[in-house]
């Protein structure tokens, strides 16, 4: 699987683990999802906004800058609140990264780790549930997806 797309705080906080590689082609539909789990967010009541962590962790090839650009439109989203980049090995992803939210304007950190990412969040959003399980199991190496039940959305 391409990527897995999982709220670890429903409605609140998704992660997007991309696996190995994301190709042109898929950033269609993975635009799609996320934008459509976004309306989703906004149904809840008090609107309150979801924030995503990007898991770059085990990729190793992203479509170049001017495709990410032109093929995402969720950054734009009225419900996305913080965005957060973290396991970013390789010098070129490294600094892809730092561009990617400049290219859209949006608040954004790169970060080394999910555990930062967690601890990062919950000082940002005082709205947030307690999420020190989350970073305490992503300190140990659980994965933290696994505790919330099934991923929102697969990649085939």
């Amino acid at each position: 699987m391409p990527y897995n797309l999982v709220w670890i705080v429903p409605q609140r906080l998704l992660i997007f683990d991309i696996n190995e590689q994301l190709i042109n082609n898929e950033l269609q539909l993975v635009d799609q999802t996320i934008n459509q789990m976004l309306d989703s967010a906004a149904q809840t009541e008090g609107k309150p906004l979801a924030h995503m962590i990007t898991d770059l962790s085990h990729t190793v090839h992203l479509p170049s800058l001017g495709q990410i650009n032109k093929g995402l439109t969720y950054p734009k989203h009225p419900q996305i609140g913080w965005g957060m980049i973290v396991g970013v090995r390789q010098p070129m992803l490294k600094m892809a990264a730092g561009i990617i939210p400049q290219l859209f304007k949006v608040q954004a950190r790169v970060l080394d780790n999910l555990e930062e990412a967690l601890n990062f969040i919950q000082s940002m959003d005082i709205t947030m549930p307690d999420l020190i399980p989350f970073a305490t199991a992503a300190k140990l190496g659980v994965d933290v997806t696994k505790l919330t039940g099934k991923p929102a959305a697969e990649s085939s």
